[in-house]
Formats: structure tokens, sequence, C-alpha cells
């Protein structure tokens, strides 16, 4: 990843307290990357460890014009370096948590403000409805996270995009472990947090949902007297009000139900007619639970003071990402739904594609959940049987532990099929399609990111 800086290399050396001979007070750095490729004249190169360890490439990154690196005093790859390279370094304890406070340091010099936004399931769409509400202000004054860059490496970037012109800045935080959301908070400094949900995404790595909920609670401890947005059903809300409790926050509950701003007029196959503050708006994202987060970002703005029009007329022009709902209309309607997978947004995108039938037939395509662990057989039963007690006119299961998934819905409906993570299992799987799906039927095709249900989509493209 890359972004334009304007820093002197003196300022990013005594920000982590360096001073190097090879440096000079009137030398600038142009921009700042992770990727030695990305190097040009006036770089500021870090090096991250991951799956590579990017100290192999300091070398290359000096060659190709680096003003200055950071790196770990410990790494091996520094005792390759000449002295006179050396001179070029800044040395951190670690890199990745360096460029974090490099961010900070940069988030800190302006004045935009800031929402946060995490959960289980979402935050992303969430996230483009809050920026689609505060577009009005004008492309040039907003700072958003920009596709999934959501982590520990992404955030920073989208933080450092920030300049004097910048109004709202808008945060989404993903995270694997504890404490990931914690560090990157404190980054972010936000005034305002959201949190969507709280279910079972992770529970591989995270245990339960309990320390689920405690990893999202983590995103208040960016700021004191944070005001903190949460669904009023939210599971665990009582760990969420611990935490705002400690750093002086202040909760507030949202729900589609009891809005004040947002009611549901009507639904239909395509959607819905929303009375927004007064104002009819035509929806056309036929997903129920993604209203009740539309409920919470009205609430979030208008407790911060932007306008009601202009968050009437952004709402108007939404419309999902790619692969998020996206519906692709040939002899059947296809659901894209492939970006990922959780047993909430499962559930989410099930009752959407009921929707959308109408009545029409609808046939759910469901991929592998992944990151569940041993929970993985729990969940995935529990879709099963979710499926069961719908009006779904067939399932078709996707690979290893949606067999669990497959066996738990057959026990009441036999119109399902199971099929392996095999290439030639995608053209059977199509031709059974090919074989119940009539003209205006709906299929859906969902699955955790990891298992490229797209293939699956590209494949049902091609035969309707």
């Amino acid at each position: 990843m890359i972004e334009n800086i304007a820093y002197s290399v003196q300022t990013i050396s005594n920000l982590f307290n360096s001073n190097r001979p090879g440096f000079t007070k009137s030398e600038f750095l142009s921009n700042v990357t992770t990727s030695s490729l990305e190097v040009s004249l006036g770089s500021l190169f870090i090096p991250l460890i991951g799956n590579r360890d990017g100290h192999t490439f300091i070398k290359d990154s000096l060659e190709r014009g680096a003003s200055a690196f950071l790196y770990e005093k410990k790494n091996p790859s520094i005792q390759s370096l000449t002295k006179a390279e050396l001179n070029k370094g800044i040395e951190v304890q670690n890199t990745l948590f360096a460029l974090g406070k490099l961010a900070k340091f940069h988030r800190e010099r302006f004045l935009p403000f800031v929402v946060c936004i995490t959960g289980s399931s979402g935050k992303t769409t969430t996230k483009e409805i809050l920026g689609k509400c505060v577009s009005y202000l004008g492309a040039e004054h907003v700072v958003i996270t920009e596709k999934n860059y959501n982590n520990e490496i992404g955030l920073p970037f989208t933080l450092l995009k920030i300049n004097e012109k910048t109004k709202v800045c808008i945060l989404e935080l993903g995270m694997n472990h504890r404490y990931e959301i914690s560090r990157m908070t404190r980054i972010a400094i936000p005034h305002s947090v959201l949190i969507t949900n709280v279910g079972p995404c992770h529970i591989e790595n995270l245990g339960s949902l309990k320390e689920i909920a405690k990893a999202k609670a983590e995103i208040i401890e960016g700021n004191h007297r944070t005001k903190v947005f949460i669904p009023e059903d939210i599971v665990y809300k009582e760990i969420l009000e611990n935490k705002a409790k400690k750093y002086s926050s202040k909760i507030y509950t949202f729900s589609l139900k009891n809005s004040k701003f947002v009611k549901v007029d009507s639904e239909d196959t395509t959607g819905f007619t929303l009375d927004i503050m007064g104002s009819k708006i035509e929806w056309k994202l036929p997903v129920q639970k993604v209203l009740e987060n539309v409920a919470g970002c009205i609430e979030l703005l208008l407790e911060e003071g932007f306008e009601p029009i202009g968050i009437q007329n952004g709402l108007r022009t939404f419309s999902p990402l790619n692969s998020r709902n996206v519906i692709i209309e040939k002899e059947i309607k296809i659901i894209d739904d492939c970006y990922n997978a959780n047993p909430d947004s499962m559930k989410s995108s099930l009752e959407s594609l009921l929707q959308i039938a109408g009545e029409n037939k609808s046939y759910a395509i469901l991929g592998d959940m992944k990151e569940l662990g041993e929970f993985s057989k729990r969940y995935h039963k529990e879709i099963g049987y979710f499926c069961s007690t719908k009006k779904i006119s067939g399932l078709i299961a996707f690979g290893n532990d949606s067999y669990y998934l497959y066996n738990e819905y057959k026990k009441s409906n036999s119109n399902c099929y199971y099929f392996e993570d095999k290439d030639n299992s995608i053209l059977e799987l199509v031709a059974v399609i090919k074989s119940i799906a009539s003209k205006g039927d709906v299929v859906l095709v969902k699955g955790s990111r990891s298992m490229k249900m797209e293939r699956i989509v590209d494949a049902l493209v091609k035969q309707f």
C-alpha cells in the first residue's frame, strides 16, 4: 500500500526518537509505502512482517530511491546492510505499530469528525451508508475506508489521506483476535462509534460470543466521552455498557422498530419504500437487517448535527457494493452475495432471497462459513435448520462443512443437493439448477470469501 505524505525525514526520525547522520533537515518525504515495488524517489519504506518479511526488501527499496526506511533492530536482514545504507534507517520496536504511530501523529494534526464502525457483520455496508449520508459535504471533504482496508495496515493508510480539507473521516475496523480493535481505535481517536452486532464471526479465534463482545467493546477505548451507538437487541449489552462507563462514554441504542426517523411504508421484491424523516425514499436493497443499520447511521449523524436533507439525499443514491446482494438479471435472477459469510449474514441473506423471489421459486447455493473452528458443525447445522423453517424451494450445499447444513435441511426437505468443493462439481451444480429452476426464479449464492463462490456465479451467468 502507498499514500502521499509531506514530512521531512527529520520529523519522522524525531517521531521515533532516532538520530541518523544520513538525514538532513531539508530532505522531505513524498510518500510512505509497505511495498518496495511502489518505492520512488523520496519514499519512506516500512517493511512489515507477514507471509514474507519486508526487511528482505530494504536494499531493493533503497536502490529504487527510498529516502528512509523503518526497521526492527534484531531482524537478521539488517546485518547485510552497509553502514551508509543503515544510516537511512530508523529503528523501531515493531514496524506495524510504528506505521500506526505515524498515522496517529498525522491524524492528530487535523480536526475532522471521526467515526469508527465495527461489528460481526454489516460493517462495510454501514460504512458505505454513512459515506452516502455525508456525501453532500463534497468528496474532497470526506475520507472513508476503501475496499476492505479495515485492519492494522489499511487503517493507517486511510488516516494518512486526511488533510486540511477533511471534515469527516469514516473508518471501518475489522479484527480476527482480541486487542486489534483496541490498537486501531487508539490510533483513530473517534468521536463516535457504531457497533452493528455481535455474532459468531471469528469465534474460532475468540472462543465464545462473550469474548467477541469484549473484542468489539474495545472500539470505545480510543477516546474518552465517545458517543457509542449500538442496536437495542445486541447480545452482551452489559459488556458494552460497562466499557462505556469506564471511558465516560454515552451509549445510544437504535432499532428499526422504535426509530423516530426511519419507517417502512411498504416492501416488494425490489426493496422497500421508506419514510426517512418525512421524506419518501425508494430503497433498492431488499435486506431487512440493513435497515436497522440505516436507523443507527441516522441516529448518529443527527446527534452530531449533520443536515437532515443532506442525509436524505445521500440515502437516495445508495447502492450495494459488488458481491454484496447484487442482483444479476438473466433468465433467472442470481443474487451475488459472495463477499463473505457468517451465521448472522447467512440468515439475513436467506430472508432477502425470499423477499426478492416473491411468488417465484427460490433456491440457495450455500458454501462453507469459515473461522468457526470447533463450532463449525453446530452453526452449519443451525443454518440448515433455519433454511428448513423457511419457504425455500431448494438448497445446494457446497464445501466440506456445508455437509452438516445439507444433512440438517434434508431431514424435512428432500429437494437438496450436496457437492464437494471441486471445479468439476461446479458444472454439476449448475446442471442441477438448470434442471430445477424456471424463468423468473431466484438463486442466492453465498459463502465465505475463501470459498470463491463467484466461480459459481460466473458459471450460472454463462448458462442462463
